[in-house]
């Protein structure tokens, strides 16, 4: 079963347009490695405080 993490970012409140992120991950497990990897718990705080994003994770056949 794929994985899907889909985020809509807004950069600034000033724009009128926000951007659309889809990353596939095989399993759940993948996912999972990869949001607690130090690598991008590292970046993840630049994102919160740079950012509005409305996040979901998807999961399919």
């Amino acid at each position: 079963m794929s994985v899907y993490f889909m985020a809509n970012i807004l950069i600034t409140k000033d724009q009128d347009y926000s951007r659309a992120v889809l990353i596939s991950f095989g399993r759940q497990e993948d996912f999972d490695a990869w949001y607690r990897s130090d690598e991008y718990q590292e970046i993840l705080q630049y994102r919160l405080s740079g950012s509005e994003c409305d996040t979901i994770l998807i999961q399919g056949k």
